[in-house]
């Protein structure tokens, strides 16, 4: 892969580790980041210091988001309160309480005077600031709630979660309208398309999924990445999408779909893309400092086997507007026939009040009912029609339908092979024994160093990232160090950790253990097989020292008429290690019939953990 992208600044942000970071869209200058040390301060792209810095929260900051004028902030806190910041004199205006547990995702309405939030305590609240309280609360998710979405006419919200399902509500009605569950790894990322009644979700199980929100189908899948995605954006004009995961950035087409490019860049702990006219920004954490990176669109040259794929058409839709984002009757238009949400799903708990607000809400604009060619800022194509086709058909089925998640198998890459991967040999190799130009002995060093170039910089990454793993855990805190292995977001050096603390059993501990369960499963969903193994074998671990102790705990929880704290610590790390186990074998399910070393291994551990169903 060719690398792109330069790395504008990198700053330390906080004075402890920093936690979230949000763009600004209107001026698409403004970056928000909070951090461990309760403060949450805004930054100018470009400049070296702060031009807020905002206190008032009680504990750590851990969501952040803009109100579309940039006028206000609001953070969400380890404790589960919401602050929201005045901009213009940078004072604390508001503080809004109800969640139980960290916020973890957060989100203004198109009109600014609503915020929904989603939580570890899996509740999803749409607060009032001008009420000072909330006024609606959706509970159906069974894991915390990554990414939340206003609809562009502000008449539904859009949850994704750590269990894997994106669902759907409808403001009006109070009440859930629809999930879509074909994810198989916690959802990180929702985005709406900017023209069409599209919806765009990137996921831990490393795919990004497009969903028609008339119809409710997954109309396209990404192939699989090699690591998670952390964040999607449409670019501007809406003919593509960018998705960022941890040291590449890709930009799709879909129905069918089709990767135009795949580029390096070592970002790392990547949590948000922006398009900005001729260029996309991403920003990235690492430990308490922060970097901004640019990848200029338009210098990337398009090539014809992109402007083939641009002339491919996806199939229309719909000649007419799209639907509104609302359950109720719609205004008719003159020329388009009506649509209506499904009705609204009645088991679904209501909410606080009925509606947010009896003003009206305007529809999305009318569109073109095929999509627009790829632009020529995007990067440039690097698969064929043809190409792009077979990998559409190889995702559906015989009566044309997706084909799900578990008939699927999930590329591996084995820990001893004979060849690099991906390695074409034919293309390797020269064509023909003909005679080249001489070159003399700098210029083959100089290319050769041009093509390590990219390796060397994420192995010099790799380096850093375990030498300050190491030094946490020469303090003996093996706490601190596992944080800090967790916010570092290197899966290389997961591994070469987890490989060490299972040939040392004595490091571990509930609290370790349920600490680390969220990046177990992400080892045993991965294409190499050197972490599936060490997955399987930091389970099996667990199991071994804990399994009893989480099921005695269980079956016997701290009593309600006194106060036991140690129990009642010891009972949620139990419990939390409990939830870990069972969302791994609901991960390992797709895999368990895989033929090989792997399946072996997972059909052993999914035997293992039935007792923890």
């Amino acid at each position: 892969m060719e690398r792109v992208g330069t790395n504008v600044s990198t700053f330390v942000a906080h004075g402890a580790n920093v936690k979230c970071l949000s763009f600004g869209k209107k001026t698409r200058t403004l970056i928000a980041t909070g951090g461990d040390d309760r403060h949450v301060n805004i930054w100018q792209i470009g400049k070296p210091n702060y031009i807020h810095h905002l206190t008032g929260s009680s504990s750590s900051v851990e969501a952040v988001a803009f109100e579309g004028e940039e006028k206000t902030v609001v953070g969400g806190s380890a404790t589960g309160s919401l602050k929201l910041w005045d901009l213009a004199t940078g004072k604390l205006v508001r503080s809004l309480n109800g969640h139980k547990a960290n916020i973890r995702s957060l989100d203004f309405h198109p009109y600014g005077d609503f915020i929904a939030s989603g939580s570890l305590d899996t509740v999803l609240k749409v607060w009032d600031i001008r009420r000072k309280g909330c006024i609606q609360q959706y509970k159906g998710h069974a894991d915390a709630i990554n990414a939340i979405r206003f609809s562009p006419d502000g008449r539904w919200v859009i949850s994704g979660s750590e269990d894997s399902v994106v669902k759907l509500w409808d403001l009006t009605a109070g009440k859930m309208i629809k999930e879509l569950r074909l994810h198989t790894g916690a959802i990180t990322s929702l985005e709406f398309h900017p023209n069409e009644f599209l919806l765009a979700t990137g996921s831990a199980d490393r795919t990004v999924r497009w969903w028609d929100l008339e119809t409710f189908s997954c109309v396209s899948e990404s192939e699989v990445e090699a690591s998670p995605i952390r964040s999607v954006a449409f670019d501007e004009s809406g003919s593509c999408l960018y998705s960022a995961a941890q040291d590449s950035l890709r930009v799709h087409g879909w129905e069918p779909w089709r990767s135009f490019d795949r580029k390096t860049l070592p970002w790392g702990n990547v949590r948000e893309v922006m398009v900005s006219g001729e260029k996309l920004i991403g920003g990235s954490i690492n430990q308490q400092q922060v970097s901004i990176w640019e990848v200029a669109l338009p210098k990337l040259a398009r090539t014809e086997a992109e402007a083939a794929v641009a002339g491919t058409q996806a199939p229309e839709r719909s000649n007419a507007a799209p639907p509104p984002y609302d359950a109720g009757p719609v205004r008719p238009d003159p020329v388009a026939p009506t649509y209506s949400a499904p009705p609204a799903v009645a088991v679904e708990p209501t909410p606080v009040r009925s509606a947010v607000d009896d003003r009206p809400l305007p529809t999305m604009a009318a569109q073109a009912s095929v999509r627009a060619p790829v632009p020529s800022g995007a990067l440039r194509a690097v698969e064929s029609v043809r190409e792009s086709s077979n990998s559409a058909a190889s995702n559906r089925g015989a009566d044309g339908g997706d084909i799900s998640p578990a008939n699927r198998v999930t590329p591996v890459i084995p820990a001893q092979r004979d060849k690099p991967v991906g390695l074409n040999l034919d293309a390797f190799l020269p064509a023909s024994a003909a005679p080249t130009e001489d070159v003399n002995d700098s210029e083959i060093l100089e290319s050769i160093e041009t093509g390590h170039g990219s390796m060397i910089k994420v192995l010099q990454l790799r380096l850093r990232n375990t030498q300050i793993v190491r030094a946490r855990w020469e303090s003996g805190d093996y706490k601190a160090a596992v944080d800090t292995l967790i916010d570092l977001a290197d899966q290389a050096v997961l591994v070469d950790v987890m490989n060490i603390m299972v040939a040392k059993a004595s490091v571990w501990s509930l609290e370790l253990s349920a600490t680390l369960m969220p990046q177990i499963v992400g080892l045993l969903g991965s294409m190499y097989e050197s972490y599936v193994i060490t997955g399987v074998s930091v389970v099996q671990l667990v199991v071994r020292m804990f399994g009893q102790i989480v099921i005695d705990n269980i079956r016997s929880p701290p009593a309600d008429g006194g106060v036991d704290i140690t129990r009642e610590e010891r009972y949620d790390r139990c419990m939390a290690v409990h939830r870990g186990l069972r969302s791994i074998r609901t991960a390992i399910g797709p895999r368990v019939q895989e033929p090989g070393k792997i399946g072996s291994q997972l059909r052993s551990l999914d035997k293992t953990l039935s007792s923890y169903d």
